[in-house]
């Protein structure tokens, strides 16, 4: 049964930003533990420093475009877990080491790399904000929403009476 009136869609709203909120609150946390605590060898910090300047390396366009990819693989990776049965977590492994592999921006993976450029020093805040974060979010949703679009509308359009397939 799908409920499809305002106060879902609202529900579904919020229950997104709370998510978003305290995923974004949890990175920042752990980034910030990350600089502040002498946990890491220094080679380690010397590697971090260096993966937060990659988050930082290109502009809005450019990132937005980029996360697209990546919220569009994340989508694809949601999709197929029904089918993975026993191999989902190979399944999730080869999506996220894509991702990594491609150095395309995920909001939340990113985040603890970003943030940590900010604690570190190097970044500011408003860097983070509207180098990273935006950017970053907006292609992450497009990417997301574009491929659920995509195969709800193929199912829906081959499922119509008469329709081939």
């Amino acid at each position: 049964l799908r409920v499809r009136d305002v106060s879902t869609t609202l529900g579904t709203l919020k229950l997104w930003a709370v998510v978003l909120c305290f995923n974004m609150l949890g990175t920042a946390v752990f980034a910030l533990v990350l600089t502040q605590f002498d946990l890491l060898a220094p080679k380690i910090d010397e590697a971090l420093e260096a993966i937060a300047a990659r988050e930082y390396g290109h502009d809005f366009g450019t990132m937005f475009v980029r996360a697209i990819f990546a919220g569009w693989l994340v989508a694809l990776m949601v999709w197929l877990m029904p089918f993975a049965e026993s191999a989902r977590v190979g399944v999730i492994i080869l999506v996220t080491f894509v991702i990594g592999l491609a150095h395309f921006p995920h909001i939340i993976a990113g985040s603890v790399a970003a943030l940590y450029g900010v604690f570190q020093g190097p970044h500011g805040f408003g860097d983070f904000l509207f180098g990273f974060f935006a950017p970053t979010l907006l292609g992450n949703m497009v990417g997301g929403i574009m491929l659920v679009a995509a195969i709800n509308y193929a199912q829906v359009s081959y499922s119509k009476p008469g329709a081939d397939g």
